[in-house]
């Protein structure tokens, strides 16, 4: 996802390029691929919902 923003911000894909690729119907190579180690959750907060 990441690599497919950073394509779009270089304008290397187009916006309609890449919400096809969010739906399934088109598949495209990235130039730039984020590495998963820097996405990382810090905090979780649940509530309860009022019903």
């Amino acid at each position: 996802m990441m690599g497919a923003l950073f394509d779009l911000g270089m304008h290397k894909i187009t916006l309609d390029d890449f919400k096809e690729t969010l739906d399934g119907s088109k598949k495209i190579h990235l130039s730039h691929i984020a590495p998963a180690s820097g996405l990382m959750l810090y905090r979780m907060e649940l509530s309860k919902s009022e019903s």
